[in-house]
């Protein structure tokens, strides 16, 4: 078999690996080496989509767990005015 991406020659066993790849298998993925199938994976793992979910996720989660802390440092900064 040939890697779709790349065009390098690798055997069935050895790659049973698939992508979509635009222009190619016609909606449907496509066979592609494990040299592809890993750049591709690496790609998609820092896209900016999922780096602007995981950003939300992150912005959520400090909200809910700090919301708490968070007024509890204000209170702690009014304090400290106090005192000076």
């Amino acid at each position: 078999h040939h890697c779709r991406q790349c065009g390098a020659v690798v055997c069935g066993p050895c790659s049973n690996k698939k992508l979509f790849l635009p222009g190619q298998g016609n909606g449907k993925a496509v066979r592609v080496c494990l040299q592809c199938y890993d750049a591709a994976s690496k790609v998609k793992a820092t896209s900016p989509t999922d780096s602007l979910n995981n950003s939300e996720q992150q912005r959520n989660s400090a909200e809910s767990s700090g919301g708490d802390s968070s007024g509890d440092e204000e209170d702690g900064n009014k304090e400290e005015k106090h005192d000076e």
